[in-house]
């Protein structure tokens, strides 16, 4: 793992870059008390890319998921609830 941004009282609090190894994938924006929390961008091993509103480390918010891959650029974007959609897209 690998971390470049903010921290607040030795905890990652606020606008970073995280890269989790081996598997590449990555999350730019916001982070609260170590979790993400807020704005990012999250970009996952095969490529499909989740960009919007995260709370406690879950997709959850407005946001839009790319799928790549297997998922032939198929898009949603929407509500999302503890890293589920939630509602129409």
């Amino acid at each position: 793992r690998a971390y470049e941004g903010e921290f607040r009282k030795g905890c990652v609090h606020g606008f970073g870059l995280y890269k989790e190894l081996p598997n590449g994938s990555t999350y730019v924006g916001k982070f609260a008390s170590g979790k993400k929390t807020g704005k990012g961008t999250y970009t996952f091993p095969e490529g499909s890319v989740y960009e919007g509103e995260f709370k406690d480390d879950r997709i959850h918010g407005h946001g839009t998921y790319i799928w790549t891959g297997g998922g032939n650029g198929r898009k949603y974007s929407g509500q999302w609830a503890k890293n589920k959609m939630d509602g129409k897209g």
